[in-house]
């Protein structure tokens, strides 16, 4: 059923939104980097979000793994994009199923080191 694979897809793709925006605003991260490559049409990029939420724990050896881990989600995030706007994805039972668990994986992380941050 295409419905499935798109109605999956919006609704992650929503609460990881909904969950970045809430522990990364954009007048916290504003105040927190003005680097240029972390803004997009003025606003905070997801990667720049990603960051600022890690902020407290980006530094020594653990800076290379974050940077990477950044990354890999927010190559994660493309795949729900594939899975909303494509009229019929090739995404497998399976698939589905393991982006579930890592995306309850991501949202887990970002919410405990932004917990550990107060």
């Amino acid at each position: 059923n295409p419905d499935r694979v798109r109605h999956f897809s919006i609704s992650l793709r929503e609460l990881f939104t909904q969950v970045l925006h809430r522990l990364a605003p954009d007048n916290a991260v504003k105040s927190w980097t003005s680097n240029p490559d972390h803004y997009a049409e003025g606003r905070p990029t997801r990667k720049a979000r990603l960051l600022y939420i890690c902020r407290k724990i980006n530094h020594g050896d653990f800076s290379s793994f974050l940077e990477e881990d950044v990354s890999a989600v927010l190559k994660f995030l493309n795949l729900f994009h594939g899975g909303t706007h494509n009229i019929r994805s090739a995404l497998s039972p399976d698939q589905l199923h393991a982006m579930f668990v890592r995306m309850k994986g991501v949202l887990q992380f970002l919410l405990e080191i932004r917990r550990s941050d107060r």
